[in-house]
């Protein structure tokens, strides 16, 4: 059986570096990035599931949008965004609609991407000097 890598515990696939100080939407694991955004911010498996969107697409996004790209149900995805926008993790402003009425546009605080951007740096040197050491103490008992 072969043991993990140090990078199973990463935001990115197994034996994939990003060399780039910007998320890169192709090498994250989403599932990953959910569950650190649970245990970091506290939470629900809804809004972990709405800011990893957001933060992984580009542009910024009403409900309906994120509902009808991610299978979800509007009112849920609503919710969610409502409890982000309470807690401070995301930014929203008025959408008008064309038959009157607004909507609204939702995007993570670019705040928080960019703490998100130095945590990943700092678990990827992490990983990086602990794989090093396993190489040296791997090379060190073979002699």
């Amino acid at each position: 059986m072969a043991s993990q890598s140090f990078y199973d515990y990463t935001l990115y696939p197994l034996g994939e570096k990003s060399e780039k100080s910007e998320f890169d939407t192709k090498q994250i694991n989403e599932a990953r990035l959910r569950c650190v955004l649970k245990c970091l911010l506290n939470l629900s498996e809804e809004e972990a599931y709405v800011l990893t969107h957001l933060l992984l697409d580009p542009r910024p996004a009403t409900a309906k949008d994120i509902a009808a790209s991610s299978g979800r149900n509007q009112e849920v995805v609503r919710r969610a965004l409502r409890k982000l926008y309470s807690k401070g993790l995301i930014e929203r402003r008025p959408f008008p609609l064309r038959r009157g009425g607004r909507a609204y546009i939702y995007e993570p605080k670019p705040e928080l991407v960019e703490r998100l951007k130095e945590l990943c740096r700092a678990a990827q040197h992490v990983v990086e000097l602990m794989s090093e050491q396993a190489r040296t103490q791997s090379s060190i008992s073979r002699v």
